[in-house]
């Protein structure tokens, strides 16, 4: 009988546990990866204002960007992958491009799949000319 007792007490106890967890679930906030991935461009487009203000000019490639203390200063999109940069070239040297290629990792796509880009242009200030997914063309036949 004491053994049915003991059994009874670890089902409530895995039965309370259980139903906190569940509960608990419910007022976690998840941020969505697209949301999460245009956050980490709009920081890692901070780092390389800093070095534009620094040395004069946009950096060559990320590897070198200064540390923003208390961003997180990864290189990578919400999916783990390396987030393009391109500085390109205009007559004032002061545009650079940050590009995830969404969750399949693979240019173009849609909804979840879209990529997510930014294009950064200094006029006194530095602007996100744009920030969204990318709609690619399709090739002429």
């Amino acid at each position: 009988m004491s053994n049915l007792k003991c059994r009874r007490g670890y089902l409530y106890l895995l039965s309370a546990v259980l139903l906190t967890a569940f509960t608990l679930s419910l007022f976690v906030d998840v941020i969505p990866p697209h949301a999460l991935t245009a956050t980490q461009i709009e920081v890692m487009a901070r780092r390389i204002e800093a070095v534009f203000e620094n040395n004069g000019a946009l950096p060559e490639s990320i590897e070198s960007l200064p540390k923003l203390p208390g961003y997180n200063n990864e290189t990578t999109d919400a999916w783990g992958r390396q987030i393009s940069y391109q500085n390109i070239s205009d007559p004032s040297g002061t545009t650079f491009l940050l590009t995830s290629f969404g969750r399949d990792g693979k240019p173009g796509g849609r909804g979840k799949n879209s990529d997510i880009t930014c294009s950064f242009s200094y006029d006194g200030k530095w602007m996100c000319v744009r920030m969204k997914p990318l709609a690619h063309k399709k090739p002429p036949p």
